[in-house]
């Protein structure tokens, strides 16, 4: 058994480790933040809906009453578009910070783990100790075409619109 393969593993186990839950915690925050504004947002409507309603009269000034609430409406509605696209924007931010440390050290623990292999006499012969570094390359090239993809339609995506600013 490879020892330092083992080790190296633990020790990618351990630095990954509290990226991953970091990001969980920025999930979660960035979910609190945006059931914050949905609640702030709704009770803010209502209220204004419930001071139109009970201060409402008939005659010409109902007119303009009904358009300086909906005027409000799309303020109120652009504000919160603004705000759910800021805060996803951070959350994403946060995502792209994460995988670019995940990636660097899964690159990092490979790149160890395939050097380590020729030195590893539990393979039996140099013929399979080469099977396996070849095995371990082209999963290493596999995974660098996957990430470039990735990275392409990510910037596709990027260039068509988010999510958040559709609803703007």
């Amino acid at each position: 058994m490879n020892i330092t393969a083992v080790k190296q593993s633990a020790d990618f186990g351990e630095r990954t480790f509290p990226i991953l839950f970091g990001l969980q915690f920025e999930a979660f925050e960035r979910l609190q933040k945006l059931t914050q504004l949905n609640l702030t947002t709704l009770k803010a409507t209502f209220d204004d809906g419930q001071r139109a309603l009970s201060s409402w009269q008939f005659g010409p000034t109902s007119v303009a009453a009904v358009a300086d609430l909906s005027e409000q409406f799309a303020k109120r509605t652009l504000s919160y578009a603004q705000q759910v696209e800021a805060i996803d924007r951070r959350f994403q931010t946060a995502l792209t910070q994460a995988r670019e440390v995940l990636h660097g050290q899964y690159h990092a623990i490979w790149g160890q783990l395939a050097a380590n292999l020729g030195q590893a006499a539990s393979f039996g012969s140099d013929a399979a100790a080469d099977v396996v570094r070849s095995a371990t390359a082209a999963t290493l090239r596999r995974e660098a075409s996957m990430q470039e993809t990735v990275r392409q339609a990510s910037a596709a995506s990027a260039r068509i619109g988010s999510p958040a600013s559709e609803i703007a």
